[in-house]
């Protein structure tokens, strides 16, 4: 989403929604990106796990959206991290402060 190089005065997550299929997802925070989707380094602001459907039907996966908004300090990245095959995405608005 954006780097910590990016965030100079701050930044406000203002909506998140993240779906996956079976798989993890996570919107993480930090001075670093995460190293992948199950061994996060970094603070976790919304994260989502979804599952097979069982006996072969049904619709295979979860949502999660961040109830509120959320205030990043300076100098941290937001990034969005999926696990494979999972077919992820994130949708998120945020301001970076001026």
């Amino acid at each position: 989403m954006f780097t910590p190089a990016q965030n100079v005065n701050g930044a406000i997550v203002r909506t998140a929604t993240m779906h996956i299929g079976p798989s993890f997802g996570a919107l993480a925070i930090g001075t670093t990106a995460p190293t992948d989707y199950y061994n996060i380094n970094v603070p976790a602001i919304l994260s989502v796990r979804g599952s097979a459907p069982t006996g072969g039907g049904g619709f295979p996966g979860a949502a999660a959206t961040l109830p509120f908004q959320v205030a990043i300090p300076a100098g941290q990245g937001l990034w969005a991290v999926m696990g494979a095959g999972g077919n992820g995405r994130a949708f998120v608005t945020y301001d970076l402060l001026p």
